[in-house]
């Protein structure tokens, strides 16, 4: 394979990911990709247009000069249009909270494509022109980007607006393919019968087309969803898995540091769990994690995050919590877990404790989730050095302070 074929499978490649990553990402970056896949068909209906307009001698016979001085101008405020609201799309996509105005730009858009395709298929002809695919396209568009019940809406909206379009041209009230002279298929003579009866055959092969891809969508939604839901929970607990954990306090931290709220984290360690495998069986020791996990995760608070972060190890992110709130609810976990030592669940009855350490800072004092993670796990060893079973919070100001000395940077304050 030469460099210039190698070089064009990695441009499509790279392409095909980009369009995959808009169409799963937020409501924003799936209206870029309405917004692409609307615009080039807008610039080309646009340059068609005004190329006829420009050699409308030669067309005179086929063409309507005001229909097409019209078709021409409604063209260009369709581009512009579609560029402005491109524009909008991508500025709410770099943004990490778009809210409301993410999916509004994500309606207006599909909204969009609707009307421009029947814009366009009233201007050529109903029943004949080849842009009735363009309906089509973007009714699979709404049902990909949205899902069948959101996407309800714009299904309807195009089903209407094409039965209208037909109902108003059998009434002769407007036109049929007002931009042709003589359209292939022209309505003379022809009554309201033929028109309803060739667009119900159109219309019910959008709807079986439509009917199948929502299928297809929606069994792929929910392997995608069980897929997520398996990637982010460990097997064995139930409870969020490591890798889960750290891209939410990541994101957490980020968080407390643009909106200056403190964070706080907790770790907890079975204590001398080693000696319950090798006494009673590495069964026993899953029944105790998996009795340890449900502790944990049925009287959390609703905003915490409870995960296991490794063997008998488990972490809880506890967003705007200080120190002093975060070490009772720590005692208290402990408290609960002791009291599981005389659960008849776990059998042969075992006694259970668990170590904890805290650790709390201000969202502009934290550098990193892996340093929280760090001062979290010393106050964890503090914990067992100091006779197991309890809970021990590290002071962070210390470190933090040789941090920023060491970088030259102005100490912040620690809870």
């Amino acid at each position: 394979m030469d460099v210039g074929t190698r070089g064009n499978r990695n441009v499509i490649g790279a392409a095909r990911d980009r369009l995959i990553g808009l169409a799963r990402g937020a409501p924003p970056e799936r209206a870029l990709l309405v917004f692409w896949a609307c615009l080039p068909v807008a610039l080309y209906c646009q340059l068609v247009l005004a190329v006829g307009l420009a050699h409308f001698e030669a067309l005179a016979a086929e063409f309507s000069q005001p229909v097409l001085q019209f078709s021409v101008v409604v063209s260009g405020a369709v581009t512009l249009y579609w560029i402005l609201l491109g524009a909008w799309a991508r500025h709410l996509a770099r943004r990490e909270r778009p809210g409301r105005q993410g999916r509004l730009v994500l309606h207006l858009a599909l909204g969009s494509g609707t009307l421009s395709a029947n814009i366009a298929v009233y201007l050529a002809g109903s029943l004949t022109s080849p842009l009735v695919l363009a309906i089509a396209t973007i009714g699979m568009l709404a049902i990909h980007l949205l899902g069948r019940r959101a996407a309800f809406f714009h299904l309807a909206l195009l089903i209407g607006a094409f039965f209208l379009v037909l109902g108003l041209s059998a009434a002769d009230a407007i036109p049929y393919a007002p931009l042709v002279t003589s359209p292939p298929g022209s309505l003379t003579g022809i009554g309201a019968f033929w028109i309803f009866s060739h667009g119900a055959i159109g219309v019910l092969d959008l709807l079986i087309l439509w009917s199948l891809l929502s299928l297809v969508e929606g069994e792929n939604r929910e392997q995608q969803a069980r897929l997520l839901a398996i990637s982010r929970t460990d097997a064995l607990t139930q409870v969020a898995n490591r890798r889960y954990f750290m891209e939410q306090l990541q994101a957490e931290v980020g968080r407390a540091q643009r909106e200056h709220t403190v964070l706080s984290l907790l770790i907890l360690d079975i204590d001398h769990f080693k000696q319950i495998n090798d006494s009673f069986g590495h069964l026993v020791g899953d029944t105790v994690i998996q009795a340890v996990a449900q502790c944990l995760d049925t009287h959390r608070r609703g905003y915490d995050l409870v995960a296991r972060y490794g063997g008998e190890e488990f972490v809880l992110m506890l967003p705007n919590t200080t120190t002093e709130q975060a070490v009772v609810i720590a005692e208290r976990y402990r408290g609960l877990i002791e009291s599981l030592g005389g659960d008849p669940s776990i059998e042969p009855v075992v006694r259970l404790s668990v170590s904890g350490g805290v650790a709390s800072c201000s969202g502009d004092a934290v550098a990193s989730a892996e340093q929280l993670l760090g001062i979290a796990d010393e106050a964890l060893y503090a914990a067992k050095r100091n006779g197991r079973n309890r809970v021990e919070q590290r002071s962070c100001a210390s470190i933090c302070s040789a941090q920023r000395l060491t970088a030259g940077q102005p100490t912040a304050a620690w809870w």
